[in-house]
């Protein structure tokens, strides 16, 4: 857990964020990583982009898809996590 820091949330300050976060209180505590995370949202955005792809097709042709398109995000995302 090297690459993730504990913090706990800021006071909320616009009414917007106090709507938002009014489910959390001051005990509660997130992990953020410490860097890479736009390249995790990338590789998030690519299952995404496959499954926009895909929607209303038969359920085999997604399946089939999935797999031919989606197992190498998969993989090369599962490698980028593990580094």
């Amino acid at each position: 857990m090297s690459s993730v820091t504990l913090i706990k949330p800021v006071p909320p300050t616009s009414a917007f964020e106090r709507t938002t976060r009014s489910s959390q209180t001051s005990s509660h505590v997130r992990f953020v990583p410490k860097c890479g995370h736009s390249r995790m949202l990338k590789h998030i955005a690519e299952f995404f982009a496959i499954e926009k792809d895909i929607r209303g097709r038969s359920a085999e042709e997604r399946r089939l898809i999935r797999q031919q398109r989606g197992r190498p995000l998969a993989d090369a995302f599962q490698k980028w996590l593990r580094t």
